[in-house]
């Protein structure tokens, strides 16, 4: 028997528009540091989230951390939602997309991976 369960899923966005990251400093939701990868991207967290919506200047977003499908299309729409509550982006309608789900397999008995 074989138990799985999903760890990670990763699921991108895009916004369709352009953002300036150092005016998203001023909201303690995202943490932009341009010692974080030269200042290239912003992150989005709040505690209700299961993982983090990475934003980048171009607009498209990636959500990592999550368990579920689901869950990182929620937390992409949480972002694009709380941007535009700031005005900071407008109105747009995305399709998110799953580009990876990483998943933790456990068997039962040993497996011979040599032969």
């Amino acid at each position: 028997m074989v138990k799985t369960v999903i760890v990670n899923v990763v699921s991108t966005a895009n916004l369709q528009q352009k953002l300036d990251l150092h005016e998203l400093e001023q909201f303690k939701e995202i943490l932009h540091d341009e010692k974080i990868y030269g200042g290239r991207v912003a992150y989005f967290k709040i505690p209700a989230m299961e993982g983090k919506v990475s934003i980048f200047p171009s607009g498209k977003m990636i959500s990592v951390g999550t368990k579920s499908e689901t869950k990182a299309v929620e937390e992409l729409s949480l972002a694009k939602d709380f941007l535009v509550s700031k005005k900071l982006i407008n109105p747009v309608q995305f399709e998110p997309k799953v580009q990876n789900i990483v998943a933790v397999a456990e068997y039962d008995e040993s497996i011979n991976l040599v032969s």
